[in-house]
């Protein structure tokens, strides 16, 4: 379920954005619990532990 919503939602939310062609901006604002590993979490984009691809692949 967890997968479902963090991952494939998004990318189905990316594919319509990209179809919107006066769209000017697409923010995704993430869970309080990511990045949860770290003590102190900064304003950049950490790559992720795997890919997603990957990971819905292996499903």
């Amino acid at each position: 379920h967890a997968l479902q919503l963090n991952v494939i939602a998004t990318q189905q939310l990316l594919s319509l954005a990209q179809q919107m062609q006066h769209l000017q901006a697409f923010i995704h604002i993430s869970t309080a619990y990511a990045n949860c590993n770290r003590r102190h979490i900064d304003e950049v984009i950490y790559p992720p532990p795997v890919e997603p691809k990957k990971l819905i692949d292996s499903l």
